[in-house]
């Protein structure tokens, strides 16, 4: 059941908070999480907050996107969910159930907060993680893995069919996207790779497998699909995970797809797309993680080489970005960020691009405790900037913070501004004169840049107890100098709960 979290604002008046349906009006007094089930929400300077019932709802941790803002500033959010939730936050009911033990649950909000529509899409894989996107016409793609078959429609089923290895037939998991209008209609949907053919197939090893990270879509309909291939059922050497970017038209006709090659020969590569977008010219742009030494690109299907053969040499836990031209698939650059330590782990987060081109990614990397050889758990919160011409480093940002890995959220605002969040602790400097500092378990910050990557302002997202945890997944911007975010609560009061949160603030 979606209610309203109560709020207790430190600096600006609450501007609107949409009734609960406990029977709150406009002005809700305080009221006891002990006896009516509303729990407490964080401090913040708050246009209006509301969150999902507890426990039923998931979002990705680490690829992909789970809400996106469209022009006239609608909220899109995408999730996984168990049992039965109301996607309406106001005093109707849009109650979604789940079919299997998960669904997707697809919802629409206006930029007030305001239930528009929603949908429960059955597909049910373990590990799912969904990806959402626009395409300029205001058209809502859904992207997740399918293993077995889905009924997206009373008229439409589709099955993820089966591969061959070594002669063998295995169930396939494969990438599906679905096409959506704005109203919440369905309109196509592509599967890929499409194995229908496989079964009678003669050849030893035929159709394949695609784990779905993250996904675009251009003004033309076309489709880009972020995947790994992931271990196959064979036992083989090679049996780790490659990434794939594979573009195919809105009817399912692929067009290309490409991967990093095995560089070193030992079975000890791997990469990972988390991330994928399209820049100003309908480039793509790709990141995600990359360990042992790549070559790029290699071609799915096996064709000649269609760029020069270019070694990457990377450490463990490498962070690459890449772009890639819409037509041929070609990678016009491939830029890597190393660190030393065979123990760091750095992951991507989130990959988006300016109106110039530019490329801003979030994520995290472990930081080693100074001069001990040793990995603390001390993570920097990463912020980088690359050039749209070449890929090099603009400039970088690490923030240090005392906290778990949670995903960070990034966005760019309609100046032009950087908007980063993440969680913390006790404390975090994130480029202000003063650190700021909370008073729950978890907290989160949400700091402004320039695009020259100057600091603007903070702003701090605390908890009402000590036992209070909050973290910040997603964020969007509008036109209004608002920033919508996306993430979880856990309420400190008698046994924690966590609960998924959709909430407003003002751009300050």
């Amino acid at each position: 059941m979606l209610k309203n979290f109560l709020l207790s604002v430190t600096t600006v008046a609450l501007l609107g908070l949409n009734a609960c349906k406990n029977g709150a009006g406009d002005n809700p007094e305080p009221t006891n999480p002990a006896t009516d089930g509303v729990k407490p929400a964080f401090n913040a300077d708050a246009v209006w907050v509301d969150g999902f019932a507890p426990g039923k709802i998931t979002l990705n941790q680490k690829t992909g996107k789970n809400m996106v803002a469209d022009a006239q500033g609608n909220i899109y959010v995408l999730a996984t969910f168990t049992g039965t939730v109301d996607a309406d936050p106001g005093t109707g009911t849009a109650n979604l159930t789940a079919t299997g033990s998960s669904s997707l649950l697809l919802a629409k909000y206006s930029n007030t907060g305001q239930y528009i529509w929603a949908k429960a899409i059955p597909v049910d894989v373990k590990d799912n993680t969904p990806s959402l996107t626009l395409d300029p016409a205001g058209n809502v793609y859904v992207g997740s893995s399918l293993t077995g078959s889905v009924q997206l429609t009373p008229e439409v089923t589709l099955n993820a069919g089966s591969y061959k290895s070594t002669g063998t037939l295995y169930p396939a998991t494969i990438a599906l996207v679905a096409k959506y209008s704005s109203s919440g209609n369905y309109i196509a949907a592509v599967r890929y790779p499409n194995n229908d053919a496989v079964p009678s197939s003669t050849a030893s090893n035929a159709g394949g497998n695609a784990v779905l990270h993250d996904i675009a879509a251009d003004a033309g309909g076309n489709i880009y699909i972020g995947y790994i291939n992931p271990p196959d059922n064979s036992g083989a050497v090679f049996a780790i995970n490659h990434h794939h970017v594979a573009k195919t038209t809105g009817s399912g006709t692929p067009l290309w797809d490409y991967s990093f090659n095995n560089g070193d020969g030992n079975g000890t590569f791997r990469t990972d797309v988390n991330s994928i977008t399209l820049d100003k010219d309908n480039f793509v742009i790709a990141s995600g993680y990359l360990s042992g030494y790549a070559r790029y690109p290699f071609h799915y299907p096996p064709n000649p080489l269609l760029l020069t053969d270019i070694a990457i040499p990377t450490s463990f836990g490498g962070i690459f970005v890449g772009k890639i031209h819409p037509e041929s698939g070609k990678y016009t650059w491939v830029k890597t960020v190393n660190y030393s330590s065979g123990a760091h782990v750095n992951i991507v987060h989130h990959l988006i691009t300016g109106a110039d081109g530019s490329i801003y990614l979030s994520g995290y990397r472990d930081k080693d405790a100074a001069g001990s050889g040793a990995v603390n758990m001390t993570t920097q919160h990463m912020l980088y900037k690359f050039s749209a011409s070449n890929g090099d480093v603009v400039w970088q940002k690490a923030i240090t913070a005392q906290t778990v890995t949670g995903r960070s959220g990034l966005a760019l605002n309609a100046g032009g501004d950087v908007i980063l969040s993440g969680t913390y602790n006790t404390e975090v400097n994130t480029g202000g004169a003063t650190p700021l500092t909370g008073t729950a378990q978890n907290n989160i910050y949400i700091a402004k840049f320039r695009a020259d990557g100057s600091y603007v302002s903070a702003q701090n997202i605390t908890g009402k107890t000590a036992t209070d945890q909050g973290s910040s997944y997603f964020l969007t911007t509008d036109n209004s100098s608002h920033i919508n975010m996306l993430g979880y609560y856990a309420s400190g009061q008698g046994t924690i709960t966590n609960y998924v949160y959709l909430a407003q603030l003002n751009d300050k």
